[in-house]
């Protein structure tokens, strides 16, 4: 089943901390009866109404200091379209760092010109959001979701079709292109076009970046996961 795949890819790799996005509430409820060693950074105490966009944190490994959630003040669907964070502690290392987990609208082909500027207002969000966090917690970044925006070739020209992109690489680095060794599943490779996206600020090392795309992982959801090992 498709949760039986999810907590096999979990348990078997155990991230320090994981992005959820589209989060429905028989999925928080299979989580909290499964949770093992991870917790939700900001815990719901009902499932009404379900925030969706959420981080897991392995809660052996590290330790939060601080957290925080938002919705985007131009977007209706405040349940799915959101900006969720939190500053994390290694229990090992006593390394500080933090996560912005967040998920933009999506670019529908009949309106992509509204949606990008709906789009680029949730960019401007998030870069707000990363700056004032950087100044209270001056450590690196880690910003990770469903940005609803690829890869491209030419930034001028090609936004509107791709999204926002562009604008996001102008602040922040995409692991892909500073990641040591890249890996993919036999399904899908990083010469496809992806929405979802490990960008980093700051002194962040990626030593391997891995796009499980093999079989196995097809059923957990449309969209494979990303998975990133670093040094800070």
């Amino acid at each position: 089943t498709r949760k039986d795949d999810f907590f096999t890819l979990r348990d078997g790799y155990l991230p320090d901390v994981l992005g959820l996005q589209e989060m429905c509430s028989d999925w928080y409820s299979e989580i909290n009866k499964n949770k093992s060693s991870y917790k939700f950074v900001t815990p719901l105490k009902t499932a009404f109404p379900q925030k969706m966009t959420a981080i897991l944190y392995n809660s052996d490994t590290i330790e939060v200091i601080d957290s925080g959630n938002r919705s985007f003040s131009n977007n209706i669907n405040f349940k799915a379209r959101r900006i969720v964070w939190a500053v994390f502690k290694s229990k090992a290392t006593n390394d500080v760092f933090l996560v912005i987990n967040t998920h933009f609208s999506f670019l529908k082909p009949s309106q992509k010109s509204d949606n990008y500027t709906t789009q680029a207002c949730q960019v401007n969000e998030l870069y707000n959001t990363l700056q004032n966090l950087y100044y209270q917690y001056p450590y690196p970044i880690f910003v990770i979701g469903d940005f609803n925006t690829k890869k491209q070739s030419s930034y001028k020209t090609s936004i509107i079709n791709t999204g926002s992109y562009g604008i996001l690489n102008s602040f922040l680095t995409d692991a892909e292109k500073n990641a040591k060794n890249k890996y993919s599943g036999e399904n899908f490779s990083f010469k496809n076009t992806l929405n979802d996206h490990i960008f980093i600020y700051g002194d962040i090392r990626v030593r391997n970046l891995a796009l499980l795309s093999q079989d196995y992982f097809s059923k957990i959801s449309d969209h494979y996961p990303l998975l990133a090992d670093f040094s800070l």
